[in-house]
Order: structure tokens, then sequence, then C-alpha cells
């Protein structure tokens, strides 16, 4: 009860406070933790029963979650067509996703059934005893993998329910763009003025702080500067006429709220979500560009 309390009120001190941070979960997975070793502890007891035919009724629950596994793999993150037609039994046509479906939960059904049956005609402690080690191994490794993607030690990116917040993309390729247009002109790096439209980005405040930037709330265009760094959703006709654009990916971030059900599937086997992305235009004045000027000493 104490922990279940201390897990409680963790989680709900990490949900109401405005600047919370991922680190901040650590006060709810030690009870949590702690939970689950007492739980997994009640099932780790010694043999009652016949040694190897436990082992063995381990293993086989091993090895059918494993079936069921790279099954459930290839209907979450294969690159299949789950919904192509790939066999006819009469008028019955099957998909690739009915196939795989069906498949995953025969496995479940044959586990339950290879319960029943060691424990009818051999033992009930040999059946719950071996089954339930298969169960809590295939856990553990389960637990391991999530706590990989959770700490982003994959090969590839992975997303979690409680994620940072969006990530800038190009911001880099940004920087130096204009940079090599200001060495241009005048000579110098963030040598010219800058004019923000409608952007309120913490990143872009501080990756434009060398240079003379003004900042508008408003999605307008004032004046003639030399850049302008806007949404796409800007259209202003002395853009077009004057300027010349081009288009950045600014910050990305999980789509969680345009995710399907098939998308939940994948990320409970890979942490991967479709990413929605945030665009922004560079508009350099035409005049500053290298064919805009004559060729002539």
């Amino acid at each position: 009860m104490s922990l279940g309390l201390w897990m409680a009120v963790a989680l709900m001190i990490a949900i109401i406070y405005p600047s919370r941070q991922v680190p901040d979960l650590v006060w709810v997975l030690i009870p949590l933790w702690a939970l689950a070793a007492l739980e997994f502890a009640r099932y780790i007891s010694p043999v009652r029963d016949g040694l190897w035919e436990t082992l063995a009724m381990t293993a086989g629950t091993i090895a059918i979650l494993i079936f069921a596994l790279f099954s459930f793999l290839v209907l979450t993150i294969s690159p299949l067509d789950m919904s192509a037609v790939v066999k006819t039994i009469g008028s019955i046509q099957l998909t690739n996703g009915q196939i795989y479906s069906s498949v995953v939960i025969g496995s479940l059904l044959l586990l339950v059934a290879s319960v029943a049956l060691v424990g009818y005609g051999w033992s009930m402690d040999v059946a719950f005893q071996g089954a339930t080690w298969g169960l809590l191994i295939a856990f553990v490794f389960y637990t391991m993998s999530a706590s990989l993607a959770a700490a982003n030690l994959r090969t590839r990116v992975s997303q979690d329910l409680w994620s940072t917040g969006p990530e800038t993309v190009q911001a880099d390729v940004l920087i130096h763009q204009m940079d090599d247009l200001s060495r241009w002109d005048v000579g110098v790096n963030d040598g010219l003025d800058v004019f923000v439209s409608g952007i309120d980005s913490p990143a872009l405040h501080w990756i434009l702080r060398d240079w003379n930037v003004t900042y508008s709330e408003a999605p307008t265009l004032s004046g003639t500067p030399s850049f302008v760094i806007a949404s796409n959703q800007l259209s202003a006709p002395e853009l077009t006429s004057a300027y010349r654009g081009q288009e950045f990916t600014w910050r990305d971030y999980p789509g969680w709220d345009t995710i399907q059900p098939a998308d939940w599937l994948r990320w409970s086997m890979s942490h991967t979500v479709p990413q929605a992305e945030e665009k922004i235009i560079l508009w350099t004045r035409s005049d500053i560009f290298i064919d805009a000027r004559s060729s002539k000493p």
C-alpha cells in the first residue's frame, strides 16, 4: 500500500508540475519496480514436482511465445500490404492481416491448450510453474527492450508517450545558408537584417542571437529586410515578387493526435509513430544572390 501510494503521488506531481521533464518519472519508476519485484518473487519458488518436466514446459512456453512474436512483428512492422488478398478458401478471401492475426491468436490458444494438457496428463504444478516461468522470462526481455527504446539506445530514434517535445531538424542548415549569403553580400557572417514573422520558437531566438532581428507575432511583412523567416502559411505578394524562398523542416514531433489503431500496434513493438512536421520558409531578397548582379567588374 505504501509503494502504491508513493507511485500515485509521484505520478500526480509529475503531471501537474508545469515544467515537468522526462527524468521526473524516475520517482514513479522506483515504487513501480519495487512492486514488480515483490510480485515477481511470489512466482520464483523451488520446483515442487519434476525439474526436467518443468524446464521442458518453460522451454515450450518460450518457443510458442517467440513464434507468436514473429507473427506479430510481421503484422505490425512488415512492409507487406496487410489488406491484400493472398488466399481464397471457398467463398472466403483472406488478407495478409487476417492470416497473421489468426496465427498470433492460434499460437496463444496453443499455449493455453498445452498448459491444460500438461496439467491434466502430468501435473498441475508442472504446467503452472513451467508456463509461469516462461511468461516471466518473456516479460523480462520485453521490459529490457522497451527500456532501451525509452533510453533512445536503439539504432533508430524511438518515441514514447512522455516525450521531451518537438525537436529542431534543420536549424544548422538554415543558419549556415544565411551565413553564406551574408558573407557574399557584406563579407561577414550575421551581417544582414532579419525579419521573423509569426513564429514563436526559443530555438530560433537562440540561433539568431548574433543577428539584427525584428520579431513580429502577426504573420505579416514590414519593410524590405534582407531575410524573412516565416511559416509556410504566410502569403504576401511582395515576397514572391522580390524574394526567393527555400523551405526547411524546422521542428518535428510525434503525431499522437493522428495515430491510427494499426500505428498503436506498431508502436508497441518498435516505439515508432508517424511524425508531424513544422515547415518554415527562408525568404532572401533577390538582389543578394550572385546571378542578380552584373558579372562585369
